[in-house]
């Protein structure tokens, strides 16, 4: 596989940054639309919605079927901009350099220690879900007033059968955010297993002691051993001394990286538990994760 260029890397990030820039900017346009219209509607002299709807004719009703369209369309728009998003990270994460910041920004990013991972998924919800919510309740409201009132005929059929394409134009939006959360979130999950960027390495909380934090080697299909740290072997571990023995995500186990390990003060127990697994082994892959008390 070949590695992404520096060049190539700050390409790929700058197009990232342009999408989000276009996503954030796209959405707050549209919701000064959204706050315009609904001023115009419920300001002073302004004609109730239900003439509004049935006015010139009843044709004007299908001004709102015009304005469930847009919204429809905008949706697509905003859920197409996400997977360029995530496009464009799948393959910087991907192709990334093993020595490379995108890597540990990725695995920071999915963290714990995120600050932005507990109100990541409602945020989203919100950018791309709200020119839908708006939509349906367009034609909700449009239902209600065509079949119980007399203010448009029912049995109007351009109307119902113009109703009835918008309606099923819906399901564009919910087939884009289909391929946001589904197809997209599996690759995410094997680009990860890929590139070594599980979270649990960076998810720690404070022992009450030492003793607290066992130091687990569990076996994993692919041949390695999964250790379970604490956060001052996490320390240990992240120290340039060591960076040397950490490829893609893993850490390689030697006698000299066991030597400079208690070299920076590892515990007795981790460096117990590390001497055990390399045993007369030359090297032992080392994959980490964190054990909460």
């Amino acid at each position: 596989m070949r590695w992404l260029t520096p060049d190539e890397e700050e390409a790929l990030r700058i197009d990232f940054r342009d999408n989000e820039r276009e996503l954030l900017r796209s959405f707050w346009t549209y919701l000064a639309g959204v706050v315009v219209i609904l001023g115009w509607i419920v300001a002073p002299g302004a004609q109730p919605l239900l003439r509004m709807l049935a006015g010139n004719a009843g044709y004007n009703a299908f001004a709102f079927l015009a304005l469930a369209l847009f919204n429809v369309m905008f949706a697509c728009y905003m859920m197409y901009r996400s997977l360029n998003i995530h496009e464009t990270m799948q393959l910087l994460v991907m192709r990334a350099p093993p020595d490379s910041a995108m890597l540990h920004w990725e695995a920071f990013r999915r963290s714990n220690q995120s600050p932005a991972r507990p109100v990541r998924p409602f945020y989203f919800a919100v950018l791309l879900g709200l020119p839908l919510l708006v939509s349906i309740a367009i034609m909700f409201g449009m239902a209600r007033v065509m079949w119980a009132t007399h203010v448009l005929d029912a049995r109007w059929t351009p109307l119902w059968s113009a109703w009835w394409i918008v309606f099923g134009l819906h399901a564009l939006p919910f087939w884009f955010g289909y391929h946001n959360l589904g197809p997209t979130t599996r690759r995410w999950r094997v680009i990860a297993a890929l590139r070594g960027v599980e979270p649990s390495f960076y998810d720690q909380a404070d022992p009450d002691d030492d003793g607290g934090w066992p130091v687990d080697l569990v076996p994993q299909p692919d041949g390695t051993l999964l250790a379970h740290l604490g956060p001052g072997d996490v320390v240990v571990f992240s120290n340039p001394d060591l960076k040397p023995f950490h490829h893609g995500g893993r850490f390689v186990l030697t006698r000299e990286s066991l030597r400079r390990i208690e070299h920076l003060g590892g515990r007795r127990r981790l460096v117990e538990s590390l001497a055990a697994a390399l045993g007369d082994a030359e090297r032992v892959e080392l994959r980490f994760a964190h054990t909460r008390g």
